[in-house]
């Protein structure tokens, strides 16, 4: 998304983040559901989903991280 706004190009910066929403909307969903089961220790309503949702941001976050390690932040 950085590279994106650097070369001008906007409207597939927004893209970029729009298509990230859902994602991240659902990973915070899934972690922060909580359980009504008395077995249950966990605040986390459904742990493995919450990992999968959280696991699957991952990619598009290293892209942001690489692009502000390599200076090419906005």
């Amino acid at each position: 998304m950085i590279a994106d706004i650097k070369a001008g190009n906007e409207a597939q910066a927004l893209a970029d983040a729009m298509a990230m929403a859902p994602d991240a909307q659902k990973a915070f969903t899934d972690c922060t559901a909580s359980k009504k089961s008395k077995l249950s220790v966990s605040k986390v309503g459904d742990l493995p989903t919450c990992l999968a949702d959280v696991e699957a941001l991952i990619p598009e976050v290293e892209k942001i991280i690489a692009d502000f390690k390599a200076g090419n932040e906005a």
